[in-house]
């Protein structure tokens, strides 16, 4: 059995998701996502708006569903987000500060 992907945020932000087949739930503050993560027990893989990352240090007992953030126009900081997340994740940096196309 394979497990379904689902995105939460605000749909006019996240809609192009659908294109891919993957379910978009509609929600605008902290408690609607909570509210929603809570109901998707049938999913693998959640991926959140980033303007709602906080949710992530949240500690949780169940494994799945899986949790990660999409960054958005209305999202915190996506570069220091990830960096941390890749951090915690490796144990080590591993993205350089610049794109190689400087000056």
């Amino acid at each position: 059995m394979g497990y379904k992907v689902a995105v939460v945020g605000r749909r006019e932000l996240l809609s192009i998701y659908e294109v891919l087949g993957i379910d978009i739930y509609d929600a605008r503050t902290r408690e609607e996502v909570l509210r929603t993560l809570r109901e998707l027990k049938d999913y693998g893989l959640v991926l959140i708006d980033e303007e709602f990352s906080s949710i992530l240090e949240v500690e949780r007992e169940e494994r799945l569903p899986v949790l990660g953030v999409i960054p958005t126009q209305r999202g915190v900081n996506a570069k220091n987000f990830f960096s941390n997340f890749v951090i915690r994740a490796v144990g080590t940096k591993i993205f350089s500060e610049g794109n190689g196309n400087e000056g």
